[in-house]
């Protein structure tokens, strides 16, 4: 998706919550205003295919690559704040790295999160919390008319596959291997009084690359240089949550 699209999709998506936050709104109640939390975390994750042998057992090969800053959760923020309502949102960040194990912060249906950050959401007068976690599912990239890949995805990462044949759609060129840039990610609204997760959605995108436009190389991980590689994933995050956020947030 190209920045001018990208840009009219965040446009059209606040529109929508323009009007729901209108439409929400009732007389002598306390408006809701949101903290907005992101923790993707500073670091890469690079999962690398290899085929079943009959197990269960999810036989890829797992990377993570450190980050020297959280560039997913600075897009994640600005992408947020560019579609709620002015003042009625707070935006949060945090280097605290026991708060990015998603299973730590649940307890089943209720947010477990620190007592501190949660009086200091409430005391800025946030009555909801935005959250959005990293969140394990099974690999489904998707290509044009299907879906592949072994094992389980979680954050946001590359995987890549060295064997798979990949059809280019322009040149209709068969190329062995891609690299499929993904986010796999929740997004939960919960209620600040009370800590009840009151909806949630997960997002499980990717997009893939082929190798057919590489010259001298055949790895998968070269279709793309190192500024590619992170602008496509801010451009998948920036995306998903443009079209999740308003989802979760439109009037039941």
């Amino acid at each position: 998706m190209n920045r001018q699209r990208l840009i009219a999709l965040i446009f059209t998506a606040a529109s929508l919550l323009f009007a729901a936050a209108a439409t929400q709104a009732q007389p002598g109640s306390r408006p809701v205003k949101y903290a907005v939390l992101s923790l993707i975390g500073n670091k890469l994750n690079l999962v690398t295919a290899q085929m079943p042998t009959g197990s269960h057992l999810d036989r890829n090969i797992q990377q993570s690559v450190p980050l020297t800053q959280a560039p997913f959760d600075g897009t994640a923020l600005a992408t947020i704040q560019a579609l709620l309502p002015p003042d009625t949102f707070s935006l949060y960040l945090s280097s605290s790295t026991a708060l990015l194990a998603p299973d730590s912060l649940f307890d089943g249906k209720k947010l477990a999160l620190p007592q501190a950050l949660s009086d200091g959401m409430k005391a800025d007068g946030a009555t909801h919390l935005l959250l959005l976690t990293r969140f394990r599912q099974p690999t489904q990239l998707r290509f044009t008319d299907s879906k592949a890949g072994y094992g389980q995805l979680e954050g946001m990462g590359f995987y890549i596959d060295r064997q798979q044949g990949v059809k280019d759609e322009d040149s209709r060129e068969v190329s062995r291997g891609f690299l499929a840039p993904y986010a796999y990610l929740r997004l939960s609204l919960i209620e600040l009084s009370t800590g009840a997760v009151l909806a949630e959605r997960n997002i499980s995108a990717s997009t893939t690359v082929g190798t057919v436009n590489l010259k001298n190389s055949v790895n998968p991980w070269d279709a793309l240089s190192a500024e590619e590689k992170i602008e496509l994933l801010n451009t998948l995050l920036a995306r998903e949550l443009t079209v999740t956020l308003p989802l979760m947030l439109a009037p039941r």
